[in-house]
């Protein structure tokens, strides 16, 4: 299957690059063709051209451009947007302050194949970066969303709409839009069998 992956990115110094090449050399997936597909929302002049350094190559690369007032939900749109016009399968929108267990993309991709009665899937957290190969993992699940790290469909809009990007530059889309999923009688599901760490 095609899995994009999209990432808010705002760059303002070494530590914030720091971190995101901590993200981006965690993207691998053993059984998908990977599209990372981030919106640039800010780079400081002084780190720009930003360059994205991986552990496993993406098949395919492909950075967007923020538009007006950036805001994280203006760039998880344009995310899903591409990566429902590239034809993508799966739509993964991560934080720049991630690690990835080696096998949690695959995981939680298969997980979301075996429970389609969902329209976003979540991984779980790690709470010890130094152990998160070997973080213990389960087939239980629950129905609290991790906007961290989440997955949904190329056809995710046309069930709740997109984010709402009045909400500048951050905060609060992630409780909208849950609510959105709530009120409109849909399910989400946090998957306790596909790990990552979240530095923040």
């Amino acid at each position: 299957m095609k899995i994009a992956i999209t990432a808010a990115i705002y760059i303002t110094n070494q530590e914030h690059k720091k971190y995101l090449d901590l993200t981006t050399k965690s993207i691998v997936s053993k059984n998908h063709h990977l599209f990372w597909v981030p919106c640039e929302n800010y780079v400081h002049p002084v780190l720009g051209p930003l360059t994205y350094i991986f552990n496993q190559e993406p098949d395919e690369i492909k950075v967007l451009q923020s538009t007006g007032q950036q805001s994280v939900s203006q760039a998880w749109n344009k995310g899903i947007e591409e990566g429902s016009k590239a034809g993508c399968d799966y739509i993964l929108a991560i934080n720049t302050d991630i690690v990835f267990k080696s096998n949690a993309i695959d995981r939680l991709v298969n997980f979301a194949e075996t429970h389609p009665e969902a329209v976003l899937w979540t991984m779980t957290e790690c709470r010890d970066s130094a152990s998160l190969e070997s973080c213990p993992e389960d087939e239980s699940f629950l129905v609290h969303p991790n906007f961290s790290c989440f997955m949904v469909k190329s056809d995710f809009f046309r069930h709740v709409g997109k984010f709402d990007e009045n909400f500048i530059p951050a905060y609060c889309e992630d409780g909208d839009m849950h609510a959105r999923i709530e009120l409109a009688g849909l399910k989400t599901y946090s998957y306790s069998g596909a790990k990552f760490y979240h530095f923040g």
